[in-house]
């Protein structure tokens, strides 16, 4: 490596530096969910998460940064999400993750997701508040890496 190059920070300095830059998400509408919702907006200081219920999404400004994780719990469905998710780009729709409690039926949950020909999306059980927010937690932080990656290549090559 040269001299002139300076050494690329590690993924937690990146995280740590930029994690404030990107938006989190946690959608919920019942049960548990609501619960681990709360947790995570409660309980996590220092960061930019937000609960949200997923018809004010569309209402929701995003940025160019955001992750959004959607708790489903047993009789939860993914249809107030469809409309909203049919108006992103699949760039956008891959910031989406669903977590699901135990006892949720996956086929019936997903089935409006799955039936509007929307891109399959990675979905984690969770057991209680603390296996959702490691997750969450990882999984927000490799958006914030990959956005400032993004970030600071745009900046060298402008």
């Amino acid at each position: 490596m040269s001299a002139d190059r300076p050494i690329a920070p590690s993924w937690t300095e990146l995280v740590r530096a930029n994690h404030r830059n990107t938006l989190g998400l946690v959608a919920a509408t019942s049960g548990t969910c609501l619960g681990i919702q709360r947790g995570e907006s409660r309980l996590v200081t220092g960061r930019r998460f937000r609960p949200i219920h997923p018809t004010a999404l569309p209402r929701l400004a995003l940025g160019d940064s955001w992750f959004l994780g959607v708790l489903l719990c047993p009789g939860d469905s993914t249809n107030e999400l469809v409309a909203w998710a049919r108006t992103l780009s699949r760039p956008r729709l891959a910031r989406i993750r669903f977590y699901f409690v135990d006892g949720t039926r996956l086929a019936a949950t997903l089935s409006g997701w799955n039936e509007a020909g929307l891109p399959d999306v990675p979905t984690f059980k969770v057991d209680d508040f603390a296996s959702f927010h490691k997750l969450f937690g990882r999984h927000h932080a490799d958006v914030v890496y990959q956005d400032a990656m993004r970030a600071a290549h745009r900046d060298d090559t402008a």
